[in-house]
């Protein structure tokens, strides 16, 4: 049985948040304001919705989802995150066998820095570390 998805959850701050729009609202805007002439001011009071969602829905062809500005604090890695940054940036300079993988993060904070919660915790952190890097837990 197939589903059809008539509307996109777009999401915004302040007031409207979380509003759901309809995916032919999402297309007409873009159209009324690129192809029509209409200006933002006007295609927001037109269709009942702030002018910053208009120039999103202008920058975006198909709604950007979720957007992290930061990476989220953790409790009880936040102490330690100046340490592991460093352990990173420095894992840059040297042979990618010779990296850091979570597990080794985890007994260099457990051994070096006093770090009294479990492996989990570090490595449930890792797709946060800066770009990506390759600290994924020992194979077997």
């Amino acid at each position: 049985m197939c589903r059809s998805y008539s509307s996109i959850s777009i999401p915004l701050t302040g007031m409207g948040a979380g509003r759901t729009f309809t995916v032919g609202l999402y297309a007409g805007i873009p159209n009324t304001v690129m192809v029509d002439g209409l200006s933002r001011r006007e295609a927001a009071k037109r269709f009942g919705v702030h002018q910053n969602t208009i120039s999103k829905m202008l920058q975006f062809s198909v709604p950007p989802g979720y957007r992290r500005r930061e990476r989220p604090a953790s409790n009880k890695l936040g102490p330690y995150m100046a340490w592991i940054d460093k352990v990173l940036e420095d894992d840059k300079s040297v042979h990618a066998k010779q990296r850091h993988t979570a597990h080794r993060i985890f007994e260099r904070l457990r051994d070096e820095e006093g770090f009294s919660c479990g492996y989990t915790t570090v490595r449930l952190f890792r797709p946060f570390f800066p770009h990506g890097e390759n600290i994924e837990s020992k194979p077997g």
